[in-house]
């Protein structure tokens, strides 16, 4: 489920605003953490460790929720997300 939380509202803007939510940030610290013990707890060569942690941080990034700004003017008819 998808919540946006109102920046500003006024009679000329409404102002959207969608943040990554607490299950997002509890699976980058885990999936981060299994790569940093994975990495610590390893006898592999330093390049081995390295392609660990790198590798855990990528997917742990890839399940974060994108961050949206959503600026509409009431009774508009354009609407424009941006997505960071």
């Amino acid at each position: 489920m998808v919540y946006m939380t109102v920046e500003e509202h006024s009679l000329n803007l409404l102002h959207l605003k969608r943040s990554p939510g607490i299950r997002s940030w509890s699976l980058l610290v885990g999936i981060a953490s299994v790569g940093f013990a994975a990495a610590y707890y390893s006898s592999d060569s330093i390049f081995w460790k390295l392609f660990y942690m790198t590798g855990c941080l990528f997917v742990a990034m890839q399940n974060m929720e994108e961050i949206r700004n959503n600026p509409t003017i009431p009774g508009g008819k354009k609407s424009e997300i941006k997505i960071l």
